[in-house]
């Protein structure tokens, strides 16, 4: 049971990066239900963990097991999955025996289990890896299961704007397209995070507004969709664009560039994370104790900063339809607006 609440950490904190959110999880002494927009309580708290909504679907624990809800507060899969996964472009992973499979959204095997590791679908394709040994090479699958890439590849991402971050046995880094093609060779280094799961993502390198965040001679630059350095490699750190601006450092501090490598935002911040409906958060009061706030496209410190990083991610990432989940003094989470309005913290 506790390796599989352990799982909805990343399900809850996935809320910044979901659809539009009617119902939101909270958790009130111990047990989780939903409440609606305006902090009503929808779902009666009741499970043991539940999850953020995706494609109108989310995962609950009932009876020591994973199911679906729908945003009607029913149960639209039955709790009986080991472990799962949010539903994206129609379809959602789940374990059985120790390999992992693809259910749509009607609760129907459409991709036996057989997979030691499996992503989501993005773009119509999902990166997998058929044993987990180091020496198993990752591919990609369509969503009858079929390997339209075949498993090659030491590294893998997902893809973004019809590319896929990939990695050799040199710890070289390049891009490929839909059909496997290498379109950018070989030539990036990059850091990588490897979660509990074992899944492997990578903190950069994915596209947005036609540029890559990349490094190599311990810097980092940008490239364009055909591998071209289109921002020089200055920078101590880079993420990626979203609405003309991306969070880079230089010496140590961060702020917002633009996507001809101008400082759009002054560096003076201890951190910095991708804008999203018009707010960028932005860290002061140093790395290691500071808290986040959220900037305009001005520059300007809308919401104070106030807000704690978390275990998992240093939180908050990005509002969606107006709200956004983060954490508050210490440990305690909840919701706000966009004006800071706190319309939810957590009362376990």
């Amino acid at each position: 049971m506790k390796s599989i609440i352990a799982c909805f950490a990343f399900v809850l904190l996935s809320l910044s990066s979901s659809v539009a959110q009617k119902l939101l999880p909270v958790q009130i002494k111990g047990n989780w239900g939903y409440i609606d927009r305006s902090g009503k309580i929808v779902v009666e708290p009741g499970y043991p963990a539940a999850g953020a909504f995706s494609e109108g679907l989310a995962l609950v624990i009932k009876d020591g097991k994973i199911g679906y809800m729908g945003e009607n507060g029913k149960m639209s899969i039955p709790a009986k999955f080991e472990e799962a996964t949010p539903f994206y472009e129609g379809m959602a992973a789940f374990k059985e025996d120790s390999k992992w499979g693809f259910i749509n959204k009607k609760g129907e095997t459409v991709i036996a289990p057989q997979f030691a590791y499996a992503s989501r679908f993005k773009e119509g394709l999902c990166r997998v890896k058929q044993t987990p040994t180091v020496f198993d090479k990752w591919g990609y699958i369509d969503k009858t299961g079929s390997f339209v890439i075949a498993p090659t590849f030491q590294r893998a991402a997902d893809f973004s704007e019809g590319l896929a971050l990939v990695g050799n046995e040199e710890e070289k880094y390049g891009y490929i397209d839909t059909k496997g093609n290498l379109m950018i060779p070989y030539r990036f280094a990059y850091g990588m995070i490897i979660n509990d799961n074992g899944m492997q993502n990578f903190p950069e390198g994915e596209f947005g507004e036609g540029l890559a965040a990349v490094t190599f001679g311990g810097k980092w630059g940008y490239i364009d969709r055909t591998g071209h350095l289109t921002i020089d490699t200055i920078y101590d750190d880079a993420g990626k664009f979203s609405e003309g601006l991306a969070p880079a450092s230089i010496s140590g501090r961060y702020g917002y560039i633009d996507t001809k490598g101008n400082i759009a935002i002054p560096m003076i911040y201890d951190k910095t994370l991708i804008f999203s409906e018009g707010l960028g958060a932005a860290k002061t009061g140093g790395k290691a104790d500071g808290k986040f706030g959220f900037v305009n496209h001005q520059g300007e410190m809308v919401i104070p900063s106030q807000f704690e990083g978390s275990m998992w991610s240093p939180l908050p990432y990005a509002f969606k339809d107006g709200i956004l989940f983060t954490y508050f003094e210490g440990q305690d989470w909840g919701y706000i607006d966009k004006t800071g309005n706190v319309l939810w913290k957590n009362k376990p």
